[in-house]
C-alpha cells in the first residue's frame, strides 16, 4: 500500500500538472512559499472561484455510489486547497482541488469496492469525461479522468473497503487565465 501511496502522489503531480504548495502558514493563517505571501494573487483568486463546480462535481461523483448507510457528502470531512500548478515554468499557477473517501464496508470487500468505483467510472463516461493514461503498473485499480472544461478526476480504490475520490480544477496563472 506504501507504494502505491507514492504512485499516486507522483502520478497526481504528472497527470494534473499540479502539486500542493510547499508553503508554511503564518499566524494569520496565510500561506508562504518561500517567505513571501501568496494572498491575493490572481491565480489563486481564479482558483478560489471554481470551488462551486468542484464541489457539484464531486456531489455528482458521491451520488453514484450505491451502498448501504452512505452518509451525506456535506457529513464528510474533505480535503479542500488551493493546489500551486507546476508547468514548467516560474510563473505562479494555481487550482482549486478538493477530494473524500467513502467507507464502502466495514470489512475489506474489494468486490464491493471495484464495483463502487466502476460506478462512478460508468457515470464519468457516460457525461463525456475523458480516460487520462495511468502511468501507473499495469492492472493498478487508479483512473484519471478530464472533461472538457480542464477538471481533473481520479478515483483511487484502495483495497481495503476505501474509494477516494479527487476533483481539481482547471489551472490558473497570475493574470487570473486559465492555462494548460
Amino acid at each position: 500500500m506504501r507504494f502505491r501511496g507514492s504512485v499516486l502522489a507522483l502520478a497526481a503531480v504528472t497527470l494534473a500538472g499540479c502539486q500542493n504548495p510547499g508553503g508554511q502558514t503564518t499566524p494569520g493563517g496565510s500561506l508562504t512559499t518561500e517567505g513571501t505571501s501568496v494572498n491575493g494573487r490572481a491565480d489563486e483568486a481564479a482558483a478560489r472561484e471554481q470551488q462551486p463546480r468542484v464541489r457539484e462535481i464531486l456531489q455528482d461523483l458521491w451520488d453514484q455510489f450505491d451502498v448501504e448507510e452512505k452518509p451525506p457528502l456535506e457529513d464528510k470531512p474533505g480535503e479542500a486547497t488551493i493546489r500551486a500548478c507546476t508547468l514548467g515554468g516560474p510563473a505562479r499557477v494555481s487550482a482549486w482541488a478538493e477530494g473524500t473517501q467513502l467507507r464502502v464496508a466495514e470489512e475489506t470487500d474489494p468486490e464491493l469496492e471495484a464495483e463502487q468505483a466502476q460506478l462512478v467510472r460508468a457515470w464519468l463516461d457516460e457525461h463525456g469525461w475523458e480516460r487520462i493514461d495511468n502511468p501507473a503498473p499495469e492492472g493498478d485499480p487508479v483512473t484519471y479522468h478530464r472533461n472538457t472544461d480542464g477538471f481533473v478526476v481520479t478515483i483511487t480504490p484502495w483495497g481495503d473497503a476505501r474509494v477516494d475520490l479527487d476533483v481539481q480544477s482547471p489551472c490558473f496563472d497570475e493574470e487570473g487565465q486559465r492555462v494548460g
